[in-house]
């Protein structure tokens, strides 16, 4: 092994170029060794990133190989043919394949042929999604599997025709929606979530809108919390509110499609499953929910009533608004700046009609501007400078006739 890893370290890259296929071979058979020691250290040229313990070193591809790299990218599929396939081995050619793939070099010319070859490997590939639903799955290698073709979507997209996206799609929402638990199901959670974005991005590729509002609907009520934030995140994604932090969410929102969340408003399952989430006990899920329920349009009460346990249709303005002081005063601070967004913007439509009686208002105010200290989150900050900027004009040209002379100099005061 010490012999191969040398081999591989030599930096003059041209020298070497005819032995990578056969190295890559040695190094990934060294994977059935019994121990870990025993494994060889994976290498190409240009040097590599070891992995942890558990699994294999990370090899670190150049981005132009040419010929070379399409080779190695036909003999790592054919590696993982084999059902049989030690599964330490199958997880490390899966980590090499997914960082191949998306060191596509640029200009890269791939023949019909090499396509049609490299489609039937997929297809054939497909058993470690199939295996997600056995009573003792591997979810450390459909985890790395589901990464490995959302990147070869986004870079090889005609290795994929309708017929293989079907397959996957298929098999996909199968694991998403099993009802069977395993026994062993280390990883499964964050399995599950990833999934969920490969079964968004297959009904993306196809234009399915309607599709996808339905997969998001569905998951919504999905018992795992990372399923449902997946769901949220997607959404967020569509209204360009979430900060894309991984490759994965990058490629939903280059192609995500704004009919989506047309069909969601439209279903009025959309926003009840919303309200329901923001009561969870995960402060993550209530965020997200809240975040998208404050921006949709006429939700407050809604809000209100999940909150509180109150029923919508005995709420008046008044008891949204003070429904409202009581979540911003009571609720973790960190959705603090979601309520107030919420409440400003329910106010704002009030005091633009004409509708709001004055001592609400000023109570309005007197709520806004307490949040305007340095005690507060700058997000919370942020949405007190925003209602002002929309409303200061109102609230200063406006003369209420039921407000005392007291209270016209307190609002004076605060909106001064």
């Amino acid at each position: 092994m010490n012999i191969l890893r040398a081999l591989f370290r030599n930096s003059a890259l041209e020298e070497i170029f005819g032995i990578l296929e056969e190295g890559l071979i040695v190094a990934l058979t060294g994977f059935e060794g019994d121990t870990w020691m025993g494994n060889p250290e994976l290498c190409y040229p240009g040097g590599a990133l070891r992995g942890p313990p558990s699994g294999p070193p990370v090899a670190l591809a150049p981005c132009d190989w040419g010929k070379s790299y399409l080779t190695h990218i036909e003999s790592m599929f054919t590696a993982i043919h084999d059902q049989k396939i030690k599964r330490n081995q199958c997880h490390g050619v899966l980590l090499q394949l997914t960082k191949l793939l998306d060191r596509k070099p640029a200009g890269l010319v791939v023949s019909p042929d090499f396509i049609a070859r490299i489609s039937q490997s997929v297809r054939d590939t497909t058993w470690i999604l199939e295996q997600g639903v056995d009573k003792i799955p591997c979810y450390v290698i459909l985890d790395e599997y589901v990464k490995m073709i959302n990147v070869a979507l986004w870079r090889f997209p005609s290795l994929f025709d309708q017929d293989m996206l079907d397959t996957i799609l298929k098999h996909s929402q199968r694991v998403l929606f099993t009802k069977t638990t395993p026994l062993i199901a280390l990883g499964r959670e964050i399995c599950l979530a990833n999934v969920m974005y490969l079964c968004i991005n297959i009904l993306q590729q196809n234009q399915l809108a309607d599709e996808i509002a339905k997969l998001v609907l569905k998951a919504l009520e999905h018992p795992m919390y990372e399923v449902v934030l997946s769901s949220m995140n997607y959404i967020l994604i569509l209204h360009e509110e979430l900060e894309i932090d991984n490759k994965f969410l990058k490629y939903l929102s280059v192609n995500r499609n704004g009919e989506v969340l047309s069909n969601l408003r439209n279903d009025k399952e959309f926003i009840r499953k919303l309200s329901v989430i923001a009561t969870s006990n995960y402060l993550e899920c209530a965020q997200k929910s809240l975040t998208i329920l404050s921006l949709e349009d006429g939700t407050q009460r809604n809000i209100i009533e999940a909150k509180l346990a109150l029923k919508s249709e005995a709420l008046s303005d008044e008891d949204i608004i003070k429904g409202m002081f009581h979540c911003i005063r009571t609720e973790h601070e960190n959705v603090t700046h979601i309520y107030l967004r919420s409440l400003s913007k329910f106010v704002s439509a009030k005091l633009v009609g004409g509708s709001l009686d004055g001592t609400l208002a000023l109570e309005v105010a007197r709520e806004v501007y307490s949040c305007s200290s340095s005690d507060n989150s700058e997000e919370t900050r942020r949405e007190v400078v925003v209602f002002l900027e929309s409303n200061l004009g109102i609230l200063m040209g406006t003369k209420w006739e039921s407000l005392t002379d007291k209270e016209r100099s307190t609002k004076t005061l605060i909106v001064s």
